[in-house]
């Protein structure tokens, strides 16, 4: 008898799951794809009442692999409807923070009323994040056999990346917690060690190549801060326009370091000056169009999105000139630190193509976390491999 009530209720939750979401008592967490749909504001003046009243045919279906919000200005809202099956707390979560509005309402279709959960957004936040989490996380009271659609109003005027949304209950959030934050814990801790063995080494020796691998490291670090939503701890007065083009110059810089140590290591300037020349164009151009994206964002209302599109192909444009510079090296002199920096550069650029980016150069924000552990890796291999072409020439 307990067998057919537990293969009913599992068949009754998986009928459930076709429109609704099922929350039931251990369910852990579901991550929110086919189940939710979207719609556009045009006007970016509808309220969550007529959001609410909107016929059914108005909303579209969110993609498989998730919810990334095109380039325009317009609000979207993105509709989930939710089944309680046990009166429990329940948390809302999107791991990308790196928006202008993102804001949920309630609506509890048992008495036809809605509640405004407030709006953690950058740049139009009505309640700060009640949690030391990086990412924006709801918490929602709900009551058992209740149906309930959660509205959430999400604004960015660029494109966004693929923004993963989970539902989760109590013991799978704090789980949750006590997972990244110890994996962020780890990340961090060891970038804080390279960057203070780099500083160290480059007292002592007084290497530019040290100079140039702390600078990658900082900046690698301060990439990470910004797209991982840890700076929200620590400066939560960051708007959002300082947060999205920190970033474009950050980049730019990032990739200088690399390209200055990659030329060391390798003695890219004697072998291959075409090489070096064609690199240090890609970076000045690339600093010319952070700057442009810069000044068009705050300077001119309709300046052309597409153009802060160009700044995303430059993500696969470095890896391909570091491999590029890599594989001559290698074929010409057998070179083994340029068959090493091949294989890096190699993984990182396959990590972009396969697992970062979908089609039209956007953002898997999902693949973050395993984004991290690549740069850290490269990170601490770049110094091994400094630390022995220097021991070496000694």
């Amino acid at each position: 008898m307990r067998i057919t009530l537990l293969l009913l209720f599992g068949f009754c939750t998986c009928c459930l799951g076709a429109e609704q979401i099922a929350l039931y008592p251990g369910f852990g967490r579901v991550r929110v794809t086919q189940q939710a749909q979207f719609f556009a504001d045009l006007t970016g003046e509808k309220s969550i009442q007529n959001i609410v009243n909107q016929p059914d045919s108005s909303w579209k279906p969110i993609p498989p692999q998730g919810f990334s919000k095109p380039f325009d200005a317009k609000p979207y809202w993105i509709k989930i409807p939710v089944r309680c099956l046990r009166s429990e707390v329940y948390f809302f979560q999107s791991t990308y923070v790196i928006l202008e509005d993102f804001a949920l309402y309630i609506h509890n279709k048992t008495n036809d009323s809605i509640s405004y959960q407030g709006n953690l957004g950058l740049k139009h936040a009505s309640v700060r994040n009640p949690f030391l989490q990086s990412s924006f996380v709801f918490r929602m009271p709900l009551e058992a056999q209740t149906d309930y659609d959660l509205y959430v109003r999400l604004n960015k005027r660029f494109s966004t990346t693929v923004i993963p949304f989970f539902l989760r209950d109590s013991a799978n959030f704090a789980s949750h917690v006590n997972q990244i934050e110890t994996e962020r814990g780890i990340i961090y801790g060891v970038f804080f060690i390279l960057i203070f063995q780099g500083l160290v080494l480059l007292f002592y020796f007084k290497e530019r190549l040290h100079f140039y691998y702390i600078g990658y490291v900082l900046s690698s670090f301060l990439i990470l801060f910004i797209s991982d939503g840890m700076f929200r701890f620590y400066f939560p007065s960051w708007l959002y326009d300082e947060v999205h083009f920190s970033i474009y110059f950050i980049i730019p810089i990032c990739f200088t370091f690399v390209f200055t140590i990659v030329f060391s290591l390798l003695n890219t300037q004697k072998h291959f000056p075409e090489l070096v020349r064609f690199s240090w164009v890609v970076i000045v151009f690339s600093f010319m169009l952070s700057v442009i994206n810069a000044v068009g964002y705050f300077q001119f209302p309709n300046f052309p999105l597409w153009v802060f599109r160009l700044s995303n192909l430059f993500v696969i444009l470095y890896p391909i000139l570091f491999i590029t510079i890599c594989f001559k090296t290698y074929s010409r002199f057998k070179n083994r630190q340029a068959l090493v920096l091949l294989f890096l550069f190699s993984l990182t650029l396959l990590f972009i193509l396969f697992f970062a980016l979908l089609p039209f150069f956007t953002y898997r924000h999902d693949t973050f976390s395993k984004f991290r552990w690549i740069i850290l890796f490269e990170a601490l291999a770049l110094m091994l491999i400094i630390n022995r072409d220097l021991y070496l020439n000694k």
